[in-house]
């Protein structure tokens, strides 16, 4: 019941802060054209991919280690990942200036998306940190409240300046950076609260990358898996504006966001309550039947996906097309398949607690790998011959790969291991 209450929490405060833009949509798609909607979609996930680089997994490293340590070690791990992070940023913003000074890249974005798109990608790992913590010690409703506040905060921002100023798309950069700029601030006081708790200093130990050496390999191998994970999810539109052009870029990102939505109420408040819920019981209770529980909901999941989807597919097309207009009617069908697609990554994601509880890391990784690799080759294959549905299809042809692949391992870990 605890894993139930807690997703339900935890979606309230998802839907606010990361559904904020979807609840604004109608009306972006009709100030924003294809092209500058194209933009904006391609600048959000080139900020989600610098974030995963400057991160170097240690969002994940920390909520992995977490439980394996004792209070003041804890603190300990916290604050010296939070000086390799500080450090590392400094070394990956120059390499980004340099980046962002290739031509198709300079054209594509004005100097004010390239700042926000390096602060997005810096900011954001204070958020995750800090959300990964309140997760951690079951603040679940104190996660949701801060979520709906910044949510709320950044659609009165965007509502302002976007539809009483006209500002433009830099609004809904900007808008994001001011809510990760409070994460930072939170985490700030939270960590600050940790370290009197436990009377350490954060200017003491100066041996801070030496004191984080040993925990290097597994920060580079959930790296891999954030990377990969990342291209899996966004390397399609990437793809149709190699093959197609930035206009069928703003459409076919129309579509990932309405399946997205789906992950917002659904996907990432289980996988927020179901994870740590999950490493405890396999930690404490027998492992073969919390596996047996979790490969059961799992296969639930997908049947509910594909009757879900065909229903919508069905009964949802007039609705969809008055909620996005005439100019993004051929989101419709990547849409519905991509929405199946998300309810194979919400599989995919339960399966792979188990994994995660045994360290299996370069297995997950090696998936996510494979799985791009076919992601790639099914795109350049299906992208120029059926537009923006051979991209929808590539990506969920390559989910059922990698639920399958994970599947696999789980059994064949569950075999060796019990």
């Amino acid at each position: 019941m605890s894993i139930i209450k807690n997703s339900i929490v935890y979606s309230l405060g998802s839907i606010v802060l990361k559904g904020a833009g979807f609840l604004l949509m109608p009306f972006y798609l009709r100030i924003f054209s294809t092209e500058e909607y194209g933009v904006l979609d391609l600048g959000i996930s080139l900020a989600w991919l610098l974030g995963a680089l400057l991160s170097m997994g240690i969002p994940q490293m920390i909520f992995v280690n977490y439980v394996h340590l004792i209070k003041r070690e804890r603190t300990k791990l916290l604050l010296n990942f939070t000086k390799a992070y500080l450090a590392l940023s400094i070394i990956m913003g120059f390499i980004y200036f340099v980046f962002s000074l290739i031509p198709s890249i300079s054209q594509m974005f004005s100097t004010e998306i390239k700042i926000s798109i390096f602060l997005l990608s810096f900011l954001s790992f204070f958020q995750q940190v800090y959300f990964n913590f309140l997760k951690i010690k079951n603040k679940a409703f104190k996660l949701a409240l801060i979520q709906t506040l910044l949510g709320l905060l950044m659609i009165t921002i965007n509502v302002i300046f976007v539809f009483v100023f006209n500002f433009g798309i830099i609004v809904l950069f900007l808008s994001q950076v001011v809510t990760l700029t409070i994460s930072l601030f939170l985490f700030g006081v939270f960590l600050k609260k940790e370290l009197k708790r436990e009377h350490l200093n954060i200017f003491k130990d100066n041996n801070f990358l030496g004191s984080v050496k040993k925990y290097i390999p597994e920060s580079i191998v959930l790296l891999g898996g954030q990377i990969s994970y990342f291209l899996q999810n966004q390397l399609d539109k990437w793809m149709v504006l190699f093959f197609l052009s930035i206009s069928s870029v703003g459409v076919y990102s129309v579509a990932t966001k309405i399946s997205a939505l789906f992950t917002l109420v659904i996907t990432l408040s289980v996988i927020s309550a179901y994870t740590p819920q999950l490493l405890n019981r396999y930690k404490v209770g027998d492992v073969k039947e919390v596996e047996s529980y979790s490969r059961k909901r799992s296969y639930m999941v997908i049947v509910i996906g594909l009757i879900f989807t065909s229903l919508c597919w069905l009964l949802l097309k007039t609705a969809f097309l008055r909620f996005v207009g005439e100019d993004y009617e051929r989101a419709f069908e990547p849409a519905m398949i991509l929405l199946f697609g998300q309810f194979l990554l919400l599989a995919l994601q339960m399966r792979g607690v188990f994994l995660l509880y045994k360290k299996k890391f370069k297995t997950q990784t090696l998936g996510l790998t494979l799985s791009l690799t076919l992601n790639i080759c099914l795109n350049v294959l299906l992208v120029p011959r059926y537009s923006i549905i051979g991209a929808a299809l590539a990506t969920s042809i390559a989910y059922v790969f990698s639920f399958l692949f994970i599947e696999y391992h789980c059994l064949k870990s569950l075999k060796t291991d019990y």
